[in-house]
């Protein structure tokens, strides 16, 4: 939404490139991730809970850190935030008894 009123959507682009309806649904799925995570968390068992965030988790820091840094400061800002959580919540999967 913040990239929507700083006027740095363009209707039908994604970083300059055209996106069609396949960017779009991978892009839902990513932001999907989360609230999987934290259905899995109630569902799954312990250890295979535990290697499934941890792995998670990785994957989320690695995939935010491809494109830092970002142009705006709000975006930087919000991938830091988002890589830091990321981090903790790595060592507490790995803490976790």
């Amino acid at each position: 939404m913040l990239r929507i009123f700083s006027g740095d959507f363009v209707t039908g682009e994604i970083s300059g490139k055209p996106a069609g309806q396949g960017l779009y649904f991978l892009i839902a799925v990513i932001m999907l991730i989360p609230i999987l995570m934290v259905v899995l968390s109630l569902v799954v068992p312990y250890p295979a809970i535990r290697w499934a965030t941890i792995v998670v988790a990785v994957l989320l820091v690695a995939f935010n850190a491809v494109g830092l840094p970002y142009p705006s400061a709000y975006d930087s800002f919000l991938i830091v935030v988002s890589m830091v959580f990321n981090v903790v919540i790595v060592w507490l999967a790995w803490r976790w008894v």
